[in-house]
């Protein structure tokens, strides 16, 4: 038996899965996902519509600005009335109210559905594991379990804090950002969006980049704890068989594992990110 043999199953160390069996993978995760949301539908419209009007509040600063210095300034610069300037100004102050209203209720509601959806989540997984015959948790070790349990929810409950949020801001910012520079100058809007083919290569080639590396930093934070966890456990029978040098060695390379796929994590941000809009 070799060291990874004991490690849980098999094909979860697989570091890249077919396309076949990816799809079948997001396919499963999709209907799990729509399946926790069904019971908040009308929070996810709210949701959705309070991060809409978000960044449109956002989004408008700029034009508002461009407004009261193109039509507001020159009638105060040649004694005329100050009403363009107040009526702009006006609509700043209505503009960043509807920001700060909207971002309220969104990380209120937000946190309340997202910490249900996990709590769920929670349950679902015990239950699951608790009604798992013996043979599979002979194979599948109780580290692993606890992987699953802590970092595998500490993910979704990160994709449910900020995911949704930035995602939709990024794609209005986008979308918002383009319109108003097509409006404002068509040719400067058409070199600026001339840049999205770049963006698109970009963002195509971290999809896939970053599936690989993070299937890879899920699967070696599992070892990771599972590791410890078995060790911990079974104290008492590594000391009597002085596995202590042993057990060492295999937890110095499976942190070693560890840190290295996290810097390749942080190399791929480091590219991405400074490219992206």
């Amino acid at each position: 038996m070799s060291d990874a043999d004991w490690r849980g199953v098999a094909n979860e160390e697989a570091a890249e899965v077919s396309q076949r069996a990816s799809g079948f993978l997001r396919a499963r995760s999709r209907a799990l996902l729509w399946d926790l949301l069904r019971p908040y539908k009308g929070l996810i419209w709210l949701l959705i519509a309070m991060v809409i009007l978000e960044n449109l509040s956002r989004l408008a600063s700029p034009w508002l600005v461009r407004r009261g210095i193109d039509l507001g300034i020159p009638p105060l610069m040649a004694g005329g009335s100050a009403r363009p300037l107040i009526e702009t100004v006006a609509a700043m102050l209505v503009a960043l109210v509807t920001q700060v209203i909207t971002r309220i209720v969104f990380l209120r509601v937000s946190g309340r559905v997202g910490q249900d959806l996990l709590l769920e989540l929670r349950r679902r997984v015990f239950r699951h594991f608790q009604s798992l015959d013996v043979a599979f948790h002979d194979r599948y070790t109780s580290g692993r379990v606890v992987s699953r349990m802590t970092n595998d929810i500490d993910a979704i409950a990160e994709l449910m804090e900020q995911g949704f949020d930035g995602l939709v801001s990024a794609l209005l910012t986008l979308v918002g950002t383009g319109i108003m520079l097509l409006v404002m100058d068509w040719r400067l809007g058409l070199v600026c969006l001339a840049s999205l083919v770049f963006v698109g290569l970009l963002m195509r080639w971290f999809s896939s980049e970053s599936s690989r590396t993070f299937r890879k930093v899920r699967n070696a934070s599992a070892a990771l704890i599972m590791h410890f966890t078995e060790t911990m456990t079974g104290i008492k029978a590594v000391q009597a068989y002085r596995r202590e040098p042993r057990n060492q060695e295999i937890f110095t390379g499976l942190a070693d594992r560890y840190r290295a796929i996290n810097v390749r994590s942080f190399r791929l941000f480091a590219i991405f990110m400074p490219g992206s809009p």
